[in-house]
């Protein structure tokens, strides 16, 4: 199941795709003939984006963020090989405040743009500095690794967001919109047919929609 978010910032939609591949030919031809920002995790099937010039292809820090928690876990109490991380969730965590902060200031598209190239954009420079030294002395198949590796590689991406005032740092909003469908499919396990995951899809696009809208479900539905 593919899932789309986009439409105006303030009246947002969702769009629930059923399609038997996870090619990035499915993703490919749903946006033939788009222009602008579209926002994804660092899946291979996403790479083509890179290559669309009216596309600005922009990625995902919660997917960064999380390579980089399973390291801390994974590392527990062992302070020395926790510092280096501890450090880069520090780093992270900065855009998040920024973000925090404008919006309780109610900023518009405008002045969140330039706040977060006066703001948020020298932090990431200094991290981007920062994992490129610390970098050469870390084991490139452990988890602080590979974490490291995934996040300087997507970084071009990763770090798009601060161009855009109607974007965020991740795509937690469509991430939040495909957990419902997930839950629920543990419970029902099956579509059926093709026909019957297409039926969800329709569904779910009307439901998650209503939702993202502040619409009462039961009388949206009615």
């Amino acid at each position: 199941m593919w899932v789309f978010r986009g439409g105006n910032p303030r009246a947002p939609s969702f769009y629930f795709h059923y399609h038997k591949s996870r090619a990035g030919d499915v993703a490919a031809t749903f946006l033939d003939g788009y222009e602008g920002v579209v926002q994804t995790d660092g899946y291979v099937a996403y790479d083509f984006l890179d290559q669309k010039k009216e596309i600005t292809h922009v990625g995902c820090w919660a997917h960064a963020r999380r390579k980089f928690v399973d390291t801390r876990k994974a590392h527990g109490k062992n302070a020395k090989k926790a510092g280096s991380v501890d450090q880069t969730l520090k780093y992270i965590k900065e855009p998040y405040s920024i973000k925090r902060s404008a919006k309780k200031q109610q900023l518009s598209p405008v002045e969140l743009q330039q706040l977060r190239q006066q703001e948020a954009k020298p932090l990431l420079d200094q991290m981007h500095e920062w994992l490129l030294k610390k970098s050469i002395h870390v084991v490139p198949g452990s988890l602080l690794g590979k974490a490291k590796k995934y996040t300087l590689n997507q970084w071009e991406r990763l770090i798009g967001y601060v161009d855009f005032g109607h974007t965020t740092p991740d795509k937690n909003l469509a991430e939040n919109a495909i957990r419902p469908f997930c839950v629920e499919r543990r419970n029902w396990l099956f579509a059926g047919t093709p026909e019957g995951a297409q039926a969800s899809a329709t569904i779910y696009s009307l439901i998650e929609s209503a939702k993202a809208n502040q619409l009462e479900l039961y009388k949206y539905l009615r």
